[in-house]
């Protein structure tokens, strides 16, 4: 007896052919020509293929909500530090000092002084820079110098048809292609509101 739906399940789930098939099962191969044609077999698989596209599709476009989930709480997590340091008004002025007590031990201590720790100064200034390009990086927000560079190359853009259409008697374009951008955040946004 032959197991139809072991040979359906085969065909459905590997790239297998219907001659692989039928060398693989012992089967006439126009006998299982004709049980897939009747059955649908080709439908199957293609519903099948689809569904298995879309779940990896889904998973893929999960597991970059969550870093940019990770991303996003950590970026917050970082603002709300530097909040704290910049709200203490004496923060830039505490210096931590060293101090030789004799037989080569020392002492270390924190001090206020009125004389500014520019040191802490750099420091907390690169961390604001790091958080906004993170936020930017996070949101896909463009810098000004970037959205000026897009501008740029989208006006040559324009003018690389306009010299590719030139002499043509019609106005259909001759091959200068613009590809849109694509925002995955949109559609990540979009997948998950779903």
């Amino acid at each position: 007896m032959i197991d139809w739906e072991k040979i359906r399940l085969d065909y459905i789930t590997h790239s297998y052919g219907y001659k692989k098939l039928a060398e693989k099962y012992g089967v006439s191969f126009s006998m299982l020509c004709k049980k897939a044609a009747k059955d649908g077999w080709y439908k199957s698989k293609q519903e099948y293929r689809r569904e298995h596209i879309e779940n990896a599709a889904d998973n893929i476009i999960k597991k970059e909500a969550l870093k940019l989930a990770d991303l996003q709480k950590a970026a917050d997590g970082m603002g709300a530090v530097i909040k704290s340091v910049i709200s203490d008004t004496q923060q830039f002025k505490r210096h931590i000092v060293k101090e030789g007590v004799g037989s080569g031990e020392s002492r270390v201590e924190e001090r206020v002084f009125e004389k500014y720790d520019t040191r802490a100064i750099k420091d907390i200034t690169t961390s604001i820079k790091d958080l906004t390009a993170a936020v930017r990086n996070l949101y896909g927000l463009l810098t000004e110098p970037e959205r000026s560079a897009m501008d740029i190359a989208a006006a040559r853009l324009v003018l690389d048809q306009k010299k590719a259409n030139e002499g043509t008697p019609d106005d259909t374009s001759t091959g200068v292609v613009q590809i849109a951008d694509v925002i995955v955040q949109e559609e990540i946004s979009d997948k998950l509101s779903n």
